[in-house]
């Protein structure tokens, strides 16, 4: 069965076998190297996978495929508050990158199943 998909740019039908992995990536203006930029990237949950679960899988991928990759610190974080806010993790981490050796990078990740917008209920955006 196909499904109406929404963007900011407009509205399109795709088959229910289609699979959401978009990503947003929102930086300042300047110089990008250096500025903290806002990564909100999609992802399917696998069966009975809850957020630790989810973020470990991401850390063994990354351990694989960037060099040197390496978790600095791990900690609950939470965005926004009340009925509203949302539970995560904020990772701080390096790996190598090319002759420049290490990159620091630190990141929140949250998980929101958003439910209402169409989405399978086992499909959570990373932030």
């Amino acid at each position: 069965m196909d499904r109406p998909y929404r963007i900011q740019e407009g509205c399109f039908v795709l088959p229910e076998t289609f699979t959401d992995r978009s990503v947003n990536i929102f930086i300042l203006e300047g110089n990008e190297r250096t500025s903290p930029s806002l990564n909100i990237s999609r992802d399917t949950l696998k069966p009975d996978e809850d957020l630790p679960a989810y973020i470990d899988r991401q850390i063994a991928l990354m351990k694989k495929n960037l060099g040197q990759h390496r978790v600095l610190s791990r900690a609950p974080a939470q965005a926004g508050t009340g009925n509203d806010a949302l539970m995560g993790e904020q990772i701080a981490a390096t790996h190598k990158s090319g002759e420049n050796g290490s990159v620091p990078a630190s990141g929140r990740v949250y998980c929101n199943p958003w439910q209402g917008t169409g989405l399978h209920p086992d499909q959570s955006p990373s932030f």
